[in-house]
């Protein structure tokens, strides 16, 4: 077991914040360290493990699952040649509108989902997340659909040692079924290996089965999954 103050997390929410990455469930051993925890004036704990937790043992800790957190990967040396994403360019200032985009991206969200987390906690981390992505802080390049002057969906692209990764995505609830997030898929894929990476990640939640379905349309698969679980102290 392996815990740590998460600073960023705290001082962003306003409300201290920790981490637990948990390999064996000792439920005295955890609650000793959750009343240490609390000690410290921690109020939220993120708990990570690789495994799922029996709910009966959740009741103990009070624990609640939050998030299966779904890592995919793909090659792209093997995908065939992305056509039909001619209408996917680069954001430009004028495009506007990926704000309210980024708040339907975290529909899923663990910080969404959870009753306890305040919902403008919420919206504060997905509007931070999107002005830094457009400001270059969190993203390398961001790519969107428009129609009638208007973005209908977005994808924002970071560069990792050796391999391209999605941030966010999203299409607007008025015009899903479109194949609009395969067409922002297939053009990050193009990006990246312009860019000489020969394989791309993105994470998202195991209970957001139309991004999961996307990504495998796609050609990703899953490299790893951690189940999250949020304890209030």
């Amino acid at each position: 077991m392996k815990s740590q103050i998460l600073d960023w997390d705290s001082t962003f929410f306003g409300f201290r914040v920790a981490k637990i990455d948990l390999t064996d469930f000792q439920e005295d051993y955890l609650k000793t360290k959750l009343n240490q925890l609390k000690t410290e004036a921690i109020q939220l704990v993120y708990l990570a493990t690789n495994k799922p937790i029996e709910a009966s043992q959740l009741i103990g800790i009070g624990a609640k699952l939050v998030d299966l957190k779904t890592t995919y990967w793909v090659d792209l040396s093997i995908l065939e040649n992305n056509t039909g994403t001619e209408d996917v360019v680069e954001w430009q200032t004028h495009h506007g509108n990926l704000e309210d985009l980024a708040l339907q991206s975290g529909e899923y969200s663990r910080f969404k989902v959870d009753p306890r987390f305040p919902i403008e906690k919420f919206r504060d981390l997905y509007l931070a997340w999107i002005r830094k992505s457009l400001s270059k802080e969190y993203a390398t390049d961001v790519f969107v659909i428009c129609e009638n002057g208007k973005a209908i969906g977005f994808v924002t692209l970071n560069e990792q040692k050796d391999y391209g990764e999605i941030g966010l995505i999203a299409v607007d609830s008025n015009f899903r079924g479109r194949r609009i997030g395969q067409r922002l898929v297939r053009v990050a894929q193009k990006i990246m290996l312009q860019k000489g990476y020969s394989r791309m990640q993105v994470v998202t939640q195991g209970d957001n089965i139309p991004a999961c379905q996307l990504y495998e349309k796609c050609g990703f698969a899953v490299l790893k999954q951690e189940w999250f679980y949020h304890i209030w102290v």
